[in-house]
């Protein structure tokens, strides 16, 4: 029998991004990641939150982080999915801080385009590098 998790996936499109790219699209992003779940986590449920025209530097005005973040606290998700780190925050000490509070919570991390997953792997040191260039 398949292991089955509950899996949030989070979306984000910055102010600063083209909506029309491809590469960064809300649509994008959640074809990226349904396609990953369904082949990686057959039959677990995934539920998507996103923000628009949101800037990556702070999650403090990113309404839809904000209400997914006491679920993921509380223990209602097994997983954060998101297509990268640039996604998930463009601020190297915020980001880290935010990844660290959710990894002693419980939850496992999974950047799909950075091949991040932590903490089932120790990848750390690769995501603060992620998260330095991307602040850049």
């Amino acid at each position: 029998m398949t292991e089955t998790f509950n899996i949030a996936a989070y979306c984000r499109i910055s102010v600063d991004d083209e909506k029309e790219n491809e590469n960064t699209s809300i649509e994008n992003q959640k074809s990226i990641i349904s396609d990953y779940v369904s082949r990686t986590f057959p039959g677990s449920e995934l539920t998507f939150c996103e923000d628009r025209d949101r800037s990556g530097y702070t999650f403090a005005q990113r309404e839809g982080y904000q209400r997914m973040r006491p679920q993921l606290l509380s223990g209602r998700y097994d997983i954060l999915i998101v297509k990268d780190l640039s996604r998930f925050s463009r601020r190297n000490g915020h980001g880290l801080v935010e990844l660290e509070t959710l990894r002693d919570a419980g939850v496992r991390i999974i950047a799909i385009g950075d091949s991040i997953d932590y903490p089932t792997n120790d990848d750390w040191l690769r995501i603060q590098i992620y998260f330095f260039v991307n602040e850049m």
